[in-house]
């Protein structure tokens, strides 16, 4: 069930952040909460993606018998640059959240446009 329901939201997250980064750019406060969401959805899944890369990265032992020995190397320059990346990408996603979260960026959103 889940699998189906990505592939039809997967779509759809290019389209939020582009429509929540544009109005972000316009100080909407509503664009800085849609960011902070889909910035923490970011956050679960590369965390799901990094807690579920470390099993595999030890249980990948005999799956290729002779082979193995050419494709260790392969194998873990994998995993690791992918547990690299998704850790990366988690300080990266966390940070932003907290940014849009400090108290100077939230008083620049509530701020009351000059009455021309």
């Amino acid at each position: 069930f889940w699998d189906m329901a990505l592939i039809f939201l997967y779509p759809l997250m290019p389209i939020a952040f582009f429509t929540g980064a544009f109005n972000l750019l316009k100080r909407k406060n509503w664009a800085r909460l849609v960011c902070m969401a889909l910035l923490a959805l970011v956050l679960v899944y590369q965390l799901y993606a990094f807690v579920s890369m470390i099993p595999v990265f030890f249980e990948y032992s005999d799956s290729f018998g002779d082979v193995q020995n050419s494709l260790d190397s392969i194998f873990y320059s994998t995993v690791v640059f992918g547990l690299v990346f998704s850790l990366g990408l988690c300080i990266l996603c966390g940070w932003l959240i907290f940014r849009l979260n400090s108290t100077s960026v939230k008083q620049e959103f509530n701020q009351k446009p000059p009455i021309a």
